[in-house]
């Protein structure tokens, strides 16, 4: 999710992620085309989950974000968002539907933008598979630090953690970004 405030134009990310015990271990690796204009942006993403692995999982998604608080001008943003993103494995389709609210602060330096942020959310995880259907909501909470430059190219390293009744699955990942058209 484009969770450090609305995108201004059209880009691509690309992201490495090392998932914690709870989620299997291993490496994760994601793309993601992403859009914003105004106070909206829209992203897709796919991701595959240890692709060495004779068991890869590969997982589909995307989101929308609205701009609650926050401009071009203005370096705090909060931003709703929404997500949705399907995945199998064993059998078993995953849909997982995060609900939250991204704030987000721009430190601007001369060329370069640092952007700490922050995202508690809902987590909704639907299951199903061989008739069977279970449903889990739970708090999730991600964090990071953006740094981009002028010329549109940036880089990320975030923080996922999801609260579960047992060990909390955590996610450390660093991506890099460019967006090559810029809205005004």
């Amino acid at each position: 999710m484009e969770v450090a405030g609305i995108p201004r134009g059209i880009g691509v990310a690309g992201e490495i992620g090392f998932p914690g015990d709870a989620l299997g271990g291993g490496t994760a690796y994601g793309a993601t085309a992403l859009a914003g204009v105004g106070p909206l942006d829209l992203t897709a993403t796919i991701a595959v989950h240890d692709p060495s692995a004779a068991s890869s999982i590969t997982s589909y998604g995307g989101d929308v974000g609205v701009a609650v608080v926050g401009g071009p001008l203005n370096p705090l943003s909060l931003t709703l968002q929404a997500g949705y993103g399907y995945w199998k494995t064993s059998g078993t389709g995953v849909s997982h539907v995060p609900l939250g609210l991204g704030i987000a602060l721009t430190i601007p330096i001369p060329g370069i933008a640092i952007r700490p942020w922050l995202m508690p959310r809902a987590d909704l995880m639907i299951a199903s598979g061989g008739g069977v259907s279970s449903t889990d909501a739970r708090f999730g909470i991600s964090g990071g630090l953006d740094v981009t430059l002028l010329n549109g190219l940036g880089l990320r390293a975030s923080y996922d953690r999801i609260a579960t009744s047992g060990q909390d699955p955590t996610t450390l990942a660093f991506g890099i970004h460019y967006i090559f058209f810029r809205a005004p």
